[in-house]
């Protein structure tokens, strides 16, 4: 019996859009390429399918794979093209253990798909990978690259009213499902209705975009998975200014639209 997730969640690929590309040795220099849904179209979902069938192979000729360790073994043993590292739940555990109390958060984690690390703290992230990074390549600023560094800020945020804290909202409330939000996707402000809420993402019904505070529902229903501070901050329903388009509050949308 054995399971594997197709983005490959818990194992490094080397394989350029696949997981990793770097050493040790180096001091932490290297790219990472991924998909943070556990789906998609392209390298990652390659890798996994790949992986995937030449355990179904392994199985359908009487190989047992009772658990991920045996999986990176028999992966190893059929000499498959694809270099695999094992990351055990005692390193998991370590790891989960060194790491701060508090730790910054990297914006819309969801969009990228491309991490470089050059410098101790410090991170450059883009939406599209590069491929300079084969060439090894790693500072470059191709596709609106940007940086963030791990360093936990010593004040909190001095706007009073440009939106909610993250922490006012009740996300351990129930009764938040079904309510209406704003957040900010790829740097536009769009209404929608919460589905779901998990520990560190909200699923959003949007709606759609026409122009400046102006909104539609599309023909089918656009829902996607947020992290929670995408969220700007809960809002009252939008209201009708034509039979089909609506708008969030004029007085909320002058104070959100200038973040």
């Amino acid at each position: 019996m054995w399971s594997m997730r197709s983005d490959a969640t818990g194992a490094g690929v080397d394989r350029q859009g696949g997981q990793s590309r770097g050493s040790e040795a180096s001091g932490g220099v290297g790219t990472w390429n991924f998909f943070e849904a556990s789906h998609g179209k392209g390298a990652p979902d390659g890798v996994g399918g790949l992986l995937k069938r030449t355990a179904d192979r392994l199985v359908s000729h009487g190989k047992d794979i009772p658990n991920a360790e045996l999986f990176f073994n028999a992966l190893v043993d059929a000499q498959t093209s694809v270099k695999l590292f094992y990351i055990s739940e005692d390193n998991v555990d370590e790891a989960t253990k060194n790491m701060p109390e508090r730790l910054p958060v990297v914006p819309s984690t969801m969009r990228i798909h491309q991490v470089v690390t050059v410098t101790p703290g410090q991170i450059s992230y883009r939406d599209v990978s590069c491929l300079c990074s084969t060439r090894q390549t790693l500072e470059c600023q191709c596709y609106n690259t940007k940086t963030f560094t791990f360093e936990v800020q010593a004040t909190a945020p001095t706007q009073e009213d440009n939106s909610q804290n993250q922490s006012e909202i009740p996300w351990q409330n129930s009764n938040i499902i079904g309510q209406w939000c704003s957040l900010k996707y790829d740097g536009n402000i769009y209404p929608g209705i919460i589905q779901e809420v998990t520990e560190s993402h909200v699923e959003v019904k949007c709606m759609h975009r026409i122009g400046v505070n102006r909104f539609f529902w599309p023909p089918r229903d656009d829902v996607l998975s947020y992290l929670h501070e995408d969220i700007i901050r809960m809002i009252p329903p939008p209201t009708s200014v034509t039979s089909r388009h609506m708008e969030i509050d004029r007085d909320i949308w002058s104070k959100i639209s200038d973040m």
